[in-house]
């Protein structure tokens, strides 16, 4: 009976050997979950330095093509110079054209002498298309593929930056929206204007040109946030069943960026042996379909939108700004160096303006 009274107790060594057993358990398992959580990181970082090396690659075979190509093109007589010369370009356009095509020749000369515009603007505007023989399209598949992939990437990568910034304005996350003044609305578009007008002066100047490329789309961005206030001001007007727009000319940005995106994907890759496909036409598909998807998420969603005048301005702009592009950067490869992929962004905003 007097066992009931004591409590079993264990020697120092029974006490610690199921310890040491679960400390050891412990130890593996943490081992184990260790080596399963480096496997997929170390996995990670092997694939990302092999498409980081064979991203090198294909940048050593492009420039590798580009210089044998231009080393060709000199030994035949031609100068990569001449085409960066836009006094060289006048002159040569002033001899061979007549009446619009030579006043117009006189006329960009005439603004380099002034220092309106670079000597290589001038070039670039002079160019007839083709004849450039250093131009993009001229340069063969893989640096017409390299030219599109850098300017439709930039081009997105400020679409996206541009929206974001307009979204945080929206929504008053960075400062309270002043009242609404048709004045003082319409003078926010004068800021960007001018910085894109330094943009385009120093372009081919890094890391200058990047820098106000970044200072460009953070002012844009605050021009598009500060949208909501005549857009709820007009929504008023017109309807009375809701108190406010959420944030209709970011969802529709948001819609452009995801057409540029799906343009790209058509665009910026080779098609077997027949090369590059043009982007022009392809651009007028993509604003099609897109344009089919944001009316469709209007008749959903428009109570969030504001009337149908907005859905009507964000498919003519979608389709415009989609067109444009695709135009220029067919023009653009066919007349500018492979240095110019900062060029056909400049034109996308000016087009805006």
């Amino acid at each position: 009976g007097s066992s009931h009274l004591w409590i079993k107790t264990e020697s120092p060594r029974e006490q610690s050997a199921p310890k040491e057993q679960s400390n050891a358990t412990r130890d593996m398992s943490a081992q184990n979950n260790t080596a399963a959580t480096e496997a997929p990181v170390e996995e990670r970082k092997s694939v990302m330095q092999k498409q980081l090396d064979k991203q090198k690659e294909i940048d050593a075979e492009v420039e590798r093509e580009f210089t044998e190509r231009k080393t060709a093109l000199e030994a035949r007589g031609e100068s990569l110079d001449k085409y960066r010369d836009g006094q060289l370009m006048a002159q040569e356009q002033m001899a061979k054209k007549k009446g619009v095509m030579r006043n117009q020749a006189k006329t960009i000369g005439k603004a380099q002498e002034l220092g309106l515009i670079s000597s290589r603007t001038a070039s670039d505007a002079l160019t007839a298309d083709g004849a450039n023989p250093f131009a993009v399209s001229q340069m063969g598949t893989r640096i017409l593929m390299r030219f599109r992939q850098k300017s439709m990437l930039i081009i997105i990568l400020q679409s996206a930056a541009v929206n974001g910034v307009a979204f945080a304005v929206d929504r008053e996350l960075i400062f309270y929206l002043p009242p609404y003044h048709w004045m003082l609305y319409m003078s926010t578009w004068i800021v960007p204007l001018m910085i894109l007008f330094v943009l385009n002066m120093f372009r081919y100047k890094t890391p200058l040109n990047y820098a106000l490329l970044f200072l460009f789309s953070f002012v844009i961005g605050i021009t598009f946030g500060l949208l909501q206030v005549p857009m709820e001001s007009y929504t008023l007007m017109f309807t009375n069943d809701r108190s406010r727009n959420w944030s209709p000319q970011c969802y529709g940005m948001a819609g452009h960026t995801i057409a540029l995106v799906l343009l790209t994907l058509l665009t910026a890759l080779p098609h077997g042996n027949k090369g590059m496909v043009k982007m022009a036409p392809v651009s007028l598909v993509v604003a099609f379909l897109t344009n089919i998807g944001g009316i469709a998420a209007y008749q959903t969603y428009w109570n969030y939108v504001g009337p149908p005048l907005f859905v009507m301005v964000a498919v003519f702009m979608n389709t415009l700004s989609l067109a444009w592009i695709g135009y220029q950067m067919d023009v653009c490869a066919a007349r500018l160096q492979v240095d110019e992929f900062l060029y056909p962004c400049i034109l996308l905003w000016c087009e805006v303006f």
